[in-house]
Formats: structure tokens, sequence, C-alpha cells
């Protein structure tokens, strides 16, 4: 599983769900994996252009509403 966060500049992971699922080792800057991190990217970047707004603004979020029966986590 590879995962970035506001391109990568809040970081990165990469988890190999065979050996580690778990996900206790990120390999994300594992040089080992450099070549893989940079394909996921090249995958994961259009699909992330496609999904928000093309003013690049991710909608509000407005609070969740419980139903009376649960409690807020």
């Amino acid at each position: 599983r590879y995962t970035q966060w506001d391109e990568g500049d809040r970081g990165h992971e990469l988890y190999d769900h065979d050996a580690d699922p778990r996900e206790l080792t990120n390999l994300a800057d594992n040089p080992e994996y450099a070549e893989i991190v940079k394909e996921l990217t090249a995958t994961l970047r259009p699909a992330i252009e496609s999904t928000f707004p093309s003013n690049g603004k991710t909608p509000e979020l407005k609070p969740a509403l419980w139903a009376p029966n649960l409690t807020e986590p």
C-alpha cells in the first residue's frame, strides 16, 4: 500500500502487505524501493488530479451527525 500526504510533502508510506500485513515497516524511503515509489507516485498523481476540484481546494467538511444512541469515538 502506498500513501502520500500533500503530494508527499507531509510524508509518504509504502508497505508490503505480503511480508508486513500489520504495516510495521515503512519502505517508502528505502533506496531498494525507490523505483516502486516513483512508479506508484506517477500512477497516483493523475488519480488525485481527477478526484479533486479544478480549483485545487477540497470541499469543507461538515461535522458528523451522530445517531442518538451512539457516542463520539
